[in-house]
């Protein structure tokens, strides 16, 4: 099997990336543009805005952004260019679903049946759960 690599923009959290660099270079558009022309300030607001978004959107890529890697050995779950977690589907006894506070689904690998487990961000990566846990039950039936 080839390695697998999902990934989606989760929008709350562009959103939470977006608002505050936005809301910044608003502000200072707006002190620094206050004693020029109505339309000469106009144009400056758009422009603030505009690069806050962006600003938010390339902060939201390098820091938030959710991808899972997977292939038939283990996983990876990377934040943004960092690597939060790296398993081997071959440490885990069981695999089940579970519903997140954010009305997502997660994948949840246990140790040890009802032990410590580790969940993938499923739905917020775009990962199908159903799809992956079935071929995790198979894999873990194997071992």
């Amino acid at each position: 099997m080839r390695t697998v690599s999902a990934s989606k923009v989760h929008l709350p959290s562009l959103i939470s990336y977006c608002a505050p660099a936005t809301v910044m270079l608003l502000i200072l558009a707006g002190v620094a543009s206050y004693s020029m022309q109505a339309q000469v300030r106009m144009l400056i607001v758009t422009i603030s805005l505009l690069l806050g978004i962006l600003l938010g959107l390339l902060l939201y890529l390098r820091l938030g952004r959710e991808t899972v890697k997977y292939d038939d050995k283990g996983f990876s779950i990377i934040k943004g260019r960092r690597v939060l977690e790296t398993q081997e589907w071959s440490q885990f006894a069981e695999a089940s679903l579970h519903a997140d506070s954010g009305s997502g689904i997660n994948v949840r690998l246990y140790f040890q049946p009802d032990g410590r487990y580790v969940e993938i961000p499923a739905t917020k990566t775009g990962v199908d759960p159903f799809t992956l846990r079935d071929s995790l039950l198979e894999k873990l039936s194997k071992h």
